[in-house]
């Protein structure tokens, strides 16, 4: 869950109340249109005109259906973000008794040592595939976006490669018709051509949107983006030789049923603006990054009257006198001390690590204004093209032919489809730049190990001593080796009841020599602090104590009294 409740938790504003305004204006806006669309069926009913009034039908559902989507979402947006105790999510699998166990988990507790030990951020990795090299080349802090808004300027940028490429080739092929190379212009196949490309390009656009699973959670595979390139030039290059060799054979093209360079000088003004939305804000974002890997080391050599076990047991509480707000620490890696006997069971060698990280604390960040202007920006846009949408939606219902349906439907439905797609881009990028939230805490990694050695000490051996105590003394050649790091990372919530339980993302990674001080002088004074012979410290063995120490006091006077009697005795005797 994502919601603990206790007295005391943390405090993080609601992000997406403007948002939510956004997409209640827009659900209101394409809600209502839906239902004068409805209430307009039943005049085309009465006058006979069923296929109008099941294409009413049609647009008003979709309509309906969006605007009760957006008012839903709207809605849930600018309520109350319930927030609990045991938030955010954790780097890793938190392995501690007060710990959940984590749905989605960017690392595991053998990356996390690594980054510390390697001073190393594994949340940048290497770009793999032509189109992530493009990325980094065009702007090398592209390398430091989190996984979520990385991934979006790739699908992003993977859908407009594919549209450069099919518009490059689609000039070449009328090119080569206007120079007499091909005669495909008689054969009606550049308007086909031109057909199949815008409809191949709305495809190829709609698959790479931006939803939650591609931008959060999917690996981009680039296993086949090269073979994709080639095959899709292949493809475009053979078509126009192929239509040219049927025309030739007795084989013509129909006439294509509509003219489709209006709507691809349309897709493609969208296509650039949303390009230039996006790549913007993640470079305004990108410039913004400070990946610093800086890591504070504390490391000695030891030798105490320690039992191993004792110093695992100290660090363990020095780490919970650092709660924040009594929040248990988040534990990636439990300790579990190995002591192993070397041939006797007074000696051995032992070894142990943990791994952990205080709680998350929200830090404020500060971003240049046009950053904030281009998410606003990004928004409206996307919303606006619903809007615009839906009112030429509107206009051209009426203007279906039945003698021409195809023609009719495709005029009527694709310009809303095609600013759908586009507005789903812009207002998916806007929503993950509003969803970013930052954070700061310590992330620790502590391990020791050596070797210790059992022996005995007694006291009150002396015959004056009222009492005797015998221990058994641990002593222990040990090396500690701590690490630690003030950790910077995001997550990107959501509203509803998983809002802040996404995978969250180590950004920076700066030195706590502070912090580490703290925890090394709790060590040392619990080293110096230790009883090693026993005390009396209750009230009743005290008092038993001092009577028994009276008792022998007075048996002690006693046999004094007695032998110095005796030696009168004889001192008389020798007298006489």
């Amino acid at each position: 869950m994502s919601f603990d409740y206790g007295k005391e938790t943390l405090e993080v504003k609601n992000p997406f109340k403007k948002e939510g305004k956004l997409f209640i204006i827009r659900g209101s806006i394409t809600f209502t249109v839906g239902l004068v669309l409805l209430f307009l069926i039943r005049h085309f009913v009465d006058n006979g005109e069923q296929q109008k009034a099941w294409l009413f039908l049609v647009a008003s559902l979709l309509l309906l259906a969006d605007g009760l989507f957006y008012i839903v979402n709207g809605l849930l947006k600018v309520f109350r973000f319930l927030v609990g105790r045991n938030v955010p999510s954790s780097l890793g699998n938190d392995v501690s008794k007060t710990g959940c166990s984590e749905r989605y988990t960017a690392y595991n507790d053998t990356e996390l040592q690594q980054m510390l030990m390697g001073r190393k951020n594994l949340t940048f990795r290497e770009p793999r595939g032509f189109i992530e090299h493009m990325l980094i080349s065009m702007f090398n802090n592209f390398l430091f976006l989190p996984k979520p808004l990385r991934n979006s300027v790739y699908y992003m940028a993977e859908a407009s490669i594919f549209t450069l490429l099919a518009l490059v080739l689609y000039f070449l092929a009328t090119i080569s018709d206007f120079t007499g190379l091909l005669k495909i212009g008689e054969s009606n196949a550049l308007g086909w051509m031109g057909l199949i490309l815008l409809v191949a390009l709305t495809v190829i656009w709609f698959v790479r949107r931006p939803t939650k699973h591609n931008v959060h959670f999917s690996k981009i595979s680039t296993n086949n983006e090269i073979t994709n390139i080639i095959l899709f030039v292949i493809l475009s290059v053979l078509a126009p030789a192929i239509v040219e060799f049927a025309y030739r054979n007795g084989y013509p093209l129909p006439p294509v049923f509509i003219s489709p360079f209006l709507f691809l000088f349309i897709f493609v003004l969208l296509a650039a603006g949303t390009l230039y939305v996006g790549y913007t804000l993640a470079n305004i974002r990108a410039k913004n990054s400070n990946p610093s890997t800086s890591v504070s080391e504390f490391r000695e050599h030891w030798q105490h009257n320690l039992h191993p076990r004792d110093l695992f047991r100290c660090f363990d509480m020095e780490m919970a006198n650092i709660r924040f707000m009594e929040v248990p620490n988040r534990v990636y890696r439990m300790f579990s001390p190995k002591l192993q006997m070397e041939g006797s069971d007074d000696k051995g060698n032992f070894s142990g690590d943990t791994i952990q990280e205080t709680q998350p604390i929200l830090v404020d960040y500060s971003m240049p204004d046009n950053y904030e202007s281009f998410k606003q920006y990004a928004a409206l846009a996307g919303h606006g093209l619903v809007i615009l949408g839906t009112i030429y939606l509107v206009t051209m219902l009426n203007s279906f032919d039945l003698a021409f349906p195809i023609r009719s439907c495709f005029n009527i439905f694709f310009l809303p489809i095609v600013f759908y797609i586009f507005s789903l881009y812009l207002t998916i990028t806007a929503h993950l730049h509003w969803s970013e939230l930052r954070f700061e805490s310590y992330l620790v990694h502590f391990f020791a190990e050596g070797t210790y050695s059992e022996s005995k000490i007694s006291t009150g051996m002396s015959v004056y001593d009222s009492t005797r105590s015998e221990n058994t003394v641990v002593r222990s050649s040990l090396s500690p080796w701590l690490l630690s790091s003030k950790i910077t990372t995001c997550t990107f919530v959501d509203s509803g009841n998983q809002n802040l339980l996404g995978p969250r993302f180590v950004l920076e990674m700066n030195k706590s020599d502070n912090f580490q001080k703290t925890l090394v002088d709790g060590l040392y004074k619990f080293i110096s602090g230790r009883e090693i012979i026993a005390n009396v410290s209750s009230e009743k063995d005290l008092q038993n104590t001092i009577g028994i120490n009276t008792l022998n006091n007075n048996f002690r006077q006693s046999l004094l009294d007695i032998s110095n009697n005796l030696l009168i005795g004889n001192d008389t005797n020798r007298e006489n």
